[in-house]
């Protein structure tokens, strides 16, 4: 069992009547926040499970760019606590370049981790290429759904197919990964959630 029985439940701190991702399964955009001590507990735990995973991969949607002032299709909350919702001052804010974004937090964790040897494969739903700008190798990283500036794997429309190379490579890490870390992504049904 992974729960731990002490571990508060998560505080609704943004309300929304609308659905996360129209069209998919979905649910309702409500946001989610761990108390303190629960969050600390949590991440301990998912480091032990990392150190003893042989197969790590990592499934990202766009909340891991959300910091970095790149918007998302899920946060839909009035008083959403997303940043790029909440008035970032980043290089992206107001229609900025989205292309100088720098990469968050996670992405220079990912990167980390890649490089310490416990994740082998991440799976990306971002064309932000902020994963490659923390450090994360280009081999080791499945753009599913494209790249912004990157011609040889153009980004797709939502009802483009996907490329048959990069859904074997999703294959290939549904059938190896004895841990999927999935973050930042509301899991909505899309072919690369079957990850």
């Amino acid at each position: 069992r992974l729960a731990d029985a002490a571990w508060e439940p998560p505080a609704l701190v943004a309300s929304s009547p609308d659905e996360a991702r129209p069209g998919y399964d979905t649910f309702q955009a409500n946001e989610y926040m761990d108390p303190p001590a629960t969050l600390l507990s949590k991440v301990r735990a998912l480091a032990a499970i990392l150190k003893r995973a042989r197969a790590c991969c990592v499934y990202t949607g766009a909340g891991v760019s959300t910091s970095t002032g790149i918007g998302d299709y899920a946060s839909r909350a009035a008083d959403s606590r997303a940043p790029h919702r909440t008035g970032s001052t980043g290089p992206t804010a107001g229609g900025g370049n989205r292309l100088a974004a720098a990469p968050s937090y996670t992405h220079h964790m990912l990167a980390a981790l890649e490089a310490k040897g416990l994740v082998a494969h991440w799976l990306q739903q971002n064309h932000d290429r902020l994963a490659q700008k923390a450090g994360y190798p280009q081999a080791k990283l499945n753009e599913i759904h494209g790249a912004w500036g990157d011609d040889k794997n153009p980004v797709l429309m939502m009802d483009d197919p996907l490329r048959p190379d990069l859904c074997g490579w999703l294959a290939h890490w549904a059938e190896r990964a004895d841990l999927c870390l999935a973050l930042g992504s509301s899991l909505c049904g899309m072919t690369a959630d079957s990850l």
